[in-house]
């Protein structure tokens, strides 16, 4: 007798599918500054200025994303978002003027990307009681993998067919992915008739329906905000991610300034990228398993280390092995993000607090972007950064042990 493979496990792939496509294209756009800049004559501030616009806007949208699924459904809200996206790159593959950049990817292409990691993610956590770290730790992983894969991919699509034919299909085919998620996934188990994976079915095969819809935007927020365990989840992944802003846009600088080849030097942005993957894979399945609020400490720790050493030493191999360690700390915390949430609200606003974490997190990381700019700058050196970076992934680290004795107080 063939099993019946849980719905839970469709829902997974759904997501990862859209978060691949999702990240993978919006990662693409580091591989078109060259295109734009050659063929469309915009200078490089103007185009990064684009992508800052779209920072800030994807911080906020992270909110309002995970508010509407919370209300009314990935069903109703998966669509509008998948037009905004495809809305957003067809008009960056047709612009003729940079403000048409800033309207689409900065602007439309960015709001969009708002439904990805939060709600969907959160969706993911309704439909998981049995090994739901593990499930969260795949799902997180997908943007990595998409990056991976999409950044070589839209380098050829980009020498074969021209940037504008590539933003296009950029745009298109999370456009269907997000699509074909919206006629499949429900916002929660009850909905469909089932229950989660790992719970057992009642006797008589009834399902109940859930809890009641979440409240109205305003409403939603306050009942969020109200919970001053998130405040300090808040400051967690504020602190941590200084250091993560501070290493994803310089570490390849400073590997540069430590007189590594460019090719060598963009390596250390890889090893700590891919090896978050095992990090957040390995960290959801640990999840499953042991506390999350020491797992959380622990991994804010491993990010300190990573960070500090990149300010002690420079020898090549080193500067490798700290990327990795660091990597593993930054896959932990990640995956953690959705579970501490659930913890905090429980389901009923699961996706708006997952929106506001990670709005914290974008603020974190833009600060440490610029702060590594300024002071290096002004040092000519990352090791003060470095050092600063280290700082505030300790602090996160403290702050992690305050939120781990909270929730098991609550």
């Amino acid at each position: 007798m063939i099993r019946r493979i849980h719905p839970a496990w469709w829902v997974l792939a759904l997501t990862f599918a859209v978060l691949f496509s999702l990240n993978g294209s919006r990662a693409s756009f580091a591989v078109l500054y060259g295109p734009l800049e050659e063929e469309a004559g915009w200078s490089t501030v103007s185009i990064a200025g684009a992508a800052t616009v779209g920072q800030i806007v994807m911080g906020v949208s992270f909110i309002v994303a995970g508010l509407a699924v919370d209300r009314y459904g990935p069903r109703r809200v998966l669509p509008i978002f998948a037009l905004l996206h495809l809305g957003g790159y067809g008009l960056s593959a047709l612009a003729t003027d940079v403000w048409q950049l800033y309207v689409g990817f900065g602007l439309l292409g960015s709001v969009a990307f708002g439904i990805g990691v939060g709600p969907l993610l959160a969706i993911v956590a309704r439909w998981f009681h049995r090994h739901q770290g593990l499930a969260l730790g795949i799902g997180s992983s997908a943007g990595q993998a998409g990056a991976a894969l999409f950044s070589p991919m839209t380098a050829l699509l980009t020498d074969g067919i021209g940037w504008r034919w590539t933003f296009g299909l950029l745009g298109f085919i999370p456009f269907a992915l997000i699509l074909i998620a919206a006629g499949f996934l429900h916002r929660r188990p009850e909905e469909g008739g089932e229950v989660p994976y790992g719970t057992a079915s009642s006797p008589d095969g009834e399902v109940s329906p859930g809890p009641a819809l979440a409240p109205r935007f305003g409403p939603a927020i306050r009942e969020a905000l109200r919970q001053k365990t998130l405040w300090v989840a808040c400051l967690v992944y504020f602190s941590a991610n200084i250091s993560t802003g501070l290493l994803i846009f310089h570490v390849v600088r400073h590997g540069q300034a430590e007189e590594l080849s460019l090719a060598a030097a963009s390596g250390l942005l890889s090893v700590v990228t891919g090896v978050s993957v095992v990090g957040r894979v390995g960290g959801g399945a640990i999840a499953d398993r042991t506390d999350f609020g020491n797992l959380l400490t622990i991994s804010c720790l491993v990010m300190a280390a990573g960070v500090g050493l990149f300010a002690a030493f420079s020898h090549p191999a080193l500067l490798y092995c700290f990327a990795a360690i660091y990597g593993i700390g930054l896959g932990g915390a990640v995956v953690l993000q959705t579970i501490v949430s659930r913890a905090i609200v429980g389901e009923h606003i699961l996706g708006t607090a997952v929106g506001i974490i990670l709005l914290a997190v974008n603020l974190g990381a833009g600060l440490g972007a610029f702060l590594g700019g300024v002071i290096s700058a002004w040092t000519d050196s990352y090791l003060l950064s470095f050092l600063i970076g280290a700082g505030g992934a300790g602090v996160a680290s403290l702050a992690a042990l305050l939120l781990g004795a909270q929730l098991r107080r609550a």
